[in-house]
Order: structure tokens, then C-alpha cells, then sequence
């Protein structure tokens, strides 16, 4: 089980944000709110967004401290990415892409297509995976890059496009789009995070580790589990956000153990750079 310090926030008719020390053991409290799709990490704050279409920063040192950045009412909010300049951009999967002035989402009508998620290149050009392939910015509008179906996640490795979609994981020549190679052929798979020389997927009862020399697949419970999101700590453990709970797969394990919300869904995960977890959690109760 996990063990950690009971510091929770709620954040206001949205999601919620949990902290947990990355040990061996992690104590936490819940509370009743609802989604939180995604986290991510800039400068000393950390942003998460919702079901709702609500984006909110906080202090990962003050967690007391809150602050909404927008709000598109029923529209859920499932990217989030800053550009080079500090502009922060949002992707909904019913509305497109949006930038984000202080609580004011600002739609970008030639960037409208639906996204399940969104991400920046060292070029500082936005890329999409969604229902209808991916995309990737071309000045002020959207160029479709693979118009593979039900892409649900990108990102790169080393210099290739990988997409997480309905039939595995891909991995593009991100110069011309030629398909190099498929991982997991067959199922379905939800997301990509890289660590250095580590390409960590994730797809229906299983994760997928990549690395240059080898490819492990590695099997994930309960049965119709699905890992939505993945991290791994310095140490070189992983920790899995699932439809069925909080897991672990320490390094060099051939199996992920439970470690806390079991049965509950856990959309989103991030390690902070001092080492700390941090779970975004779905709950309906």
C-alpha cells in the first residue's frame, strides 16, 4: 500500500489534485470532486485541466493556492502545453484548440479539430492526436500529418512521431511521415511518455517499454484494465494512472502491483521535480 503526506486540495467544482511521497509507502485523503484529465509542470507551478473544461494552476509548495485560467463550460479540456514564450494553449476534443489568456479561453478557428491530446515539438509547433489522424502546426493553422484513425496520443522519441491509437504504437520519420515500426500490434493503446532513452506505453492490460536495445511488454490487472497515463521516478520505478487503480512496476519486475485506489480511475499522474507524485483522479461516488 502507499504512504504519504495528507496534503489534498479541492479544487473548486472540478477536480482534484492528490500529493503523495514517491516511497515506499504513501498515505493520502480524498476528497468528493470530480476530473482531472491531465497535469502538467511549468515553471513553479503545476496546471491540471477538467471534465468541465476548467484549468487551474497550484503551488506545489503551497497547495492552498489556486488559481483558475479558464473556464469552457462542458467542453472537457484534454491537452495542455506551454510554447517557448510562455503562452499557454488547451485542447478539447469537442472544440479544438484554445489560447489561454487569464480566464479566458480564446478558440483557434484554423486549429479546430477534436484532440484526445496535444503536445509541442522543439520547433515550438503544436502536434494533435485525435479521432480523425494527427496533425501538427503550420503557422496559424493545422496540417495533417497521418491520418491514421482514433490517434490518442504523441509524442517524440529520439527524432521519430510516436502515436499511441486504436491498433498499437506507431513510430514515424517525422520528416516525411514514412511508418517505421509498430509495437503492440493489435491492441489498443492510450498513451506515450518518454524518460531519456525509455519510451513508456500504455494499452488495454498491458505497458510498453521501448528502449534501443529491447522492447517489454508487460502485463497490467486486473482483467479490462486500462493504464490511461504512466511516470517514472528517478529511480527507475514506474507508476501507472488506471481505470482500476493507482500501480507500480518497480525496475527490473515483470508484473505491476496495486498500490492504492483500488477499483477507482486515475486519469493523470506527474513527478515534480523535487520527486513528488502527483494523481489526478476520476470519481463519480
Amino acid at each position: 500500500m502507499i504512504v504519504a503526506e495528507p496534503l489534498i486540495r479541492m479544487l473548486p467544482a472540478a477536480g482534484l489534485l492528490l500529493f503523495c511521497t514517491c516511497k515506499d509507502t504513501v498515505t493520502y485523503r480524498q476528497l468528493p470532486v470530480r476530473f482531472v484529465y491531465t497535469i502538467i509542470a511549468h515553471n513553479d507551478s503545476l496546471y491540471c485541466s477538467t471534465q468541465s473544461g476548467a484549468i487551474f494552476s497550484i503551488s506545489p509548495e503551497r497547495p492552498n493556492v489556486i488559481t483558475r485560467y479558464g473556464l469552457n463550460h462542458f467542453h472537457p479540456i484534454r491537452g495542455l502545453a506551454f510554447k517557448k514564450n510562455g503562452d499557454l494553449f488547451a485542447a478539447s476534443y469537442q472544440t479544438g484548440i484554445h489560447r489561454v489568456l487569464a480566464d479566458t479561453l480564446i478558440a483557434l478557428p484554423k486549429m479546430w479539430r477534436m484532440a484526445w491530446s496535444m503536445t509541442i515539438d522543439c520547433y515550438d509547433n503544436i502536434w494533435l492526436a485525435g479521432r480523425q489522424g494527427v496533425f501538427r502546426q503550420q503557422s496559424d493553422t493545422l496540417a495533417r500529418f497521418s491520418d491514421l484513425h482514433e490517434a490518442y496520443d504523441v509524442d517524440f522519441y529520439f527524432d521519430k512521431c510516436a502515436v499511441a491509437h486504436r491498433n498499437g504504437i506507431t513510430l514515424y520519420d517525422t520528416a516525411d511521415g514514412t511508418v517505421l515500426t509498430t509495437f503492440c500490434k493489435g491492441t489498443v493503446c492510450w498513451s506515450i511518455d518518454i524518460d531519456g532513452p525509455l519510451l513508456i506505453g500504455t494499452g488495454c492490460e498491458v505497458c510498453i517499454l521501448v528502449s534501443p536495445r529491447d522492447t517489454t511488454i508487460i502485463p497490467i490487472g486486473p482483467e479490462k484494465n486500462i493504464p490511461w497515463t504512466a511516470v517514472r521516478d528517478r529511480k527507475g520505478t514506474i507508476y501507472l494512472g488506471t481505470q482500476k487503480g493507482l500501480l507500480r512496476i518497480k525496475p527490473g519486475a515483470r508484473k505491476a502491483e496495486c498500490i492504492g485506489f483500488e477499483g477507482k480511475c486515475i486519469k493523470s499522474l506527474l513527478i515534480d521535480r523535487k520527486e513528488r507524485l502527483w494523481v489526478g483522479r476520476y470519481f463519480k461516488e
